[in-house]
């Protein structure tokens, strides 16, 4: 959709000092500019209506004139421009741009004050300033000494069209504005020119962007990486590249391995003859496991940092070590050197406890008296 413009007004000019005031209506969205041209170089124009942005300008005894313009994104309640003027001689003339279908952005600006004092011209660049979002506005801004000095035959380069002028009376400072629709990002400039006396002239330009929604994206890739398990037997592994990786698994049966590059990798891992094993990179690496069953055991290593490992409850078998990258743990049945659990017999009322092993061709049985704590190792 096309961006199109507007005048506030027909301009509003004035032949006495005080508010100078310019009336229109608007919509939320739309962009407003205003140029106020005064005759006098030593004019103020101070008190601009709050919430206005200034643009560009023609400094206080800086040329021939005094030039000064305004911008705002409306929000929909502006009813008027007003500015307080200490010279008896202006003109301020504005324009509305309708039709965004985003944001409208200011993107960038310029002016030419080449021509504010010395010899009359006929023409005059805006200089270039140019709009980074494909779509939007361009807005050019004059104003001259006295406004009858241009009048006649008027022109805009580079597709330019002009939407507002000031046409009172000719001893007063000039201000107009000329617009053009953006399709492409690109340096925006235009010329004015005209077949007439001439004056001296300034020119500025606001490019503003059609700035349509964004994007926001989360993942991980060379910064975090988690991974969870559980459930009997689940097993999980986590890695990281540069920053940090986490790994949790619980359940009977689990196991679980972490790793993290440069900084840092966590395991944890709980149940029944559950193992974990954790491993870091550079940096610090830790690994718990907890278990129930006979006989455990636990060991651990470091490489280039540190590792710790430990390991609590009957049976339970932990593994920790750190290298430059990974680590990985197991853990087998609960038994002696991965043989066959030893069968059990028990009764929790009895004073004594008998068990039965079967080693090669022989029998033998060992009977553990509960008072005593004696064991008795017969042969069969």
């Amino acid at each position: 959709m096309a961006r199109s413009a507007s005048s506030l007004a027909t301009s509003v000019t004035w032949a006495s000092t005080g508010t100078k005031t310019i009336s229109f209506t608007c919509s939320a969205g739309d962009v407003l500019a205003v140029v106020v041209c005064a005759t006098s170089p030593t004019e103020t124009f101070i008190n601009p209506t709050s919430g206005w942005t200034p643009g560009p300008d023609v400094a206080a005894s800086a040329g021939d004139f005094r030039a000064v313009t305004y911008w705002k994104k409306a929000d929909g309640s502006e009813t008027a421009f007003s500015i307080d003027a200490s010279t008896a001689s202006g003109n301020m003339s504005g324009i509305k741009v309708t039709g965004w279908t985003g944001t409208a952005t200011l993107e960038a600006s310029n002016e030419n004050e080449a021509n504010i004092t010395g010899s009359a011209v006929t023409s005059i660049s805006t200089n270039a300033a140019s709009n980074t979002t494909a779509n939007g506005a361009a807005i050019a801004l004059f104003a001259d000494d006295r406004w009858d000095t241009v009048e006649t035959t008027r022109a805009y380069t580079n597709s330019f069209a002009e939407v507002v002028a000031a046409t009172a009376s000719g001893s007063r400072g000039g201000a107009w504005i000329a617009f053009k629709d953006l399709s492409s990002a690109a340096a925006q400039s235009t010329t004015f020119s005209c077949v007439d006396t001439g004056d001296q002239i300034y020119a500025a330009i606001l490019v503003f962007g059609d700035v349509t929604g964004g994007s926001i994206e989360s993942g991980a890739g060379s910064s975090a990486g988690s991974a969870t398990a559980s459930a009997v037997g689940a097993s999980t592994a986590a890695a990281a590249g540069t920053a940090a990786g986490a790994a949790a698994a619980a359940g009977a049966g689990a196991s679980i391995a972490a790793s993290a590059g440069t900084s840092a990798g966590a395991g944890a891992a709980s149940a029944t003859g559950a193992s974990t094993a954790a491993a870091t990179g550079t940096s610090s690496g830790t690994s718990t496991a907890t278990g129930v069953a006979p006989g455990g055991s636990t060991e651990s290593g470091a490489g280039s940092s540190a590792g710790s490992s430990s390991a609590s409850g009957t049976g339970a078998s932990t593994a920790a070590a750190a290298g430059s990258s990974a680590g990985s743990s197991s853990a087998t049945a609960v038994g002696s050197d991965g043989a066959a659990a030893i069968p059990v017999e028990a009764r929790s009322a009895l004073t004594t406890r008998r068990i039965v092993c079967t080693l090669a061709t022989r029998t033998m049985t060992m009977t553990i008296s509960q008072r005593s704590m004696i064991a008795t190792l017969e042969a069969a």
